[in-house]
């Protein structure tokens, strides 16, 4: 083992490679002519693919070997834990040990190396959504840019997040180059692993950084921080447009939208571009958490938040359908026992209405009972979350049936939201 960590260390030092792919292979694979094997390395693509039983092999062995660290060098050190990390990037002692070895004075260059590494690790589909390489990775820049000192007076109405320390801007600004690199790589991330919060949060801070630079900080002007943050509103669209069911890019999005200040006029269009898209999949949850945050957060009126509901017709026609049906017999109509159990495309085109037709309806009433304008009751609790026929649920004796007191409120409410 000792000659394969000696042999992957080699490489890693003398090649400049960006990408690496732990792949398996049959047992009974002949071993190719290459003076690299068990290794592949494409030198062309800067891409290194290892074997998982050799990797496996390798990490045993060097779990070991790191229990006496002290007996090597600060080098050696390093050589062993950024293989360890290559095997398991949350491994804390690995990162721990490294973050003590690496000297932050005067010592640009080892940072810089550091960053690349965190970019080599990241690039392994498997880890892209290690919270503790994005955490190593904020250190990384934390130490090459000096953050400010946490007691650094925050502003009343910034929210409770942003006032913790991770986001607070630092002494030397982050260039703008680094920050839009930082973007394109960690977009890169976002796409290799879907709903990656953690990479997510990593954008959230590095773009808390960009706007919120200290005024003694700012290594760009505000003009070209427009222009970034333009750049970026296009970037996501693009990325949703590709996702639309990512939740994570859709809570990045409200974050951007709340942060950055724009004119209302572009705020609004922005937000219009990004519910065409996520519109699309009414199904999706995606599109009616974004109405919620919209509405609630006041982000948009309420006068333009239902002209932008009703301004896509697949939306609009989900809102009049439900306004027409006196039954509500399409919210309660199960696809699977409608189909007799057959998985038909008409089986599955029917489900994905109905479960349209179910977020529709609740967002519509989360929004309503949030502005009073309609009363959250047990009844249409249950009729919502359990989505129970009107006639299978009565009141009391005393009272008339269920369906009329639930369709009166269901029915007031749903007006509220129809553009005549």
């Amino acid at each position: 083992m000792e000659s394969l960590y000696s042999h992957l260390t080699h490489i890693l030092n003398t090649f400049p490679i960006s990408e690496i792919d732990i792949f398996s292979i049959p047992i009974d694979a002949p071993a190719p002519a290459d003076e690299h094997h068990p290794f592949l390395l494409f030198q062309e693509n800067h891409q290194l693919a290892i074997p998982k039983k050799v990797l496996l092999g390798l990490y045993a062995h060097l779990t070991q070997k790191l229990k006496h660290h002290h007996h090597h060098s600060p080098l050696e050190t390093l050589h062993m834990t950024r293989i360890l990390l290559i095997q398991n990037p949350d491994h804390q002692t690995a990162l721990s040990l490294r973050r003590k070895l690496i000297p932050h004075n005067d010592h640009q260059e080892l940072l810089k190396k550091e960053l690349e590494l965190t970019s080599l690790l990241l690039s392994i589909s498997s880890h892209a959504k290690s919270s503790s390489l994005w955490s190593h990775r904020r250190w990384v820049f934390h130490a090459l840019f000096h953050q400010a000192p946490a007691t650094r007076l925050c502003h009343d109405d910034e929210s409770p997040i942003l006032q913790d320390a991770i986001y607070q801007p630092h002494t030397h600004a982050i260039p703008l180059t680094q920050i839009e690199k930082e973007l394109a790589f960690n977009l890169t991330a976002c796409d290799a692993y879907p709903r990656n919060y953690y990479a997510w949060f990593h954008r959230k801070w590095i773009m808390h950084q960009l706007i919120h630079s200290t005024p003694s900080s700012v290594s760009s002007s505000d003009h070209e921080k427009e222009e970034a943050c333009d750049s970026e509103r296009t970037r996501l669209l693009h990325f949703l447009s590709l996702h639309p069911r990512d939740h994570s890019a859709t809570n990045y999005i409200s974050f951007l939208i709340t942060t950055t200040t724009i004119p209302h006029a572009t705020r609004v269009k922005f937000i219009q571009d990004v519910y065409t898209i996520l519109a699309q999949y009414p199904q999706y949850e995606t599109v009616w958490s974004f109405l919620k945050f919209i509405t609630i957060s006041r982000t948009i009126t309420i006068r333009e938040m239902v002209v932008l509901f009703n301004s896509h017709p697949d939306l609009s026609q989900l809102l009049h359908s439900l306004n027409n049906d006196d039954n509500f017999s399409m919210f309660v109509t199960h696809a699977s026992s409608a189909s007799g159990g057959h998985n038909t495309l008409a089986a599955q085109e029917l489900q994905v209405r109905e479960r349209s037709l179910i977020l529709c309806l609740r967002t519509l009433y989360f929004i309503g009972s949030h502005f009073q304008w309609a009363e959250w009751t047990d009844d249409v609790a249950l009729f919502l979350l359990l989505r129970l026929p009107p006639p299978a649920i009565l009141s009391s004796p005393d009272q008339p049936p269920f369906s009329h007191s639930l369709h009166t409120k269901l029915k007031s409410l749903l007006e509220r939201f129809i553009v005549r």
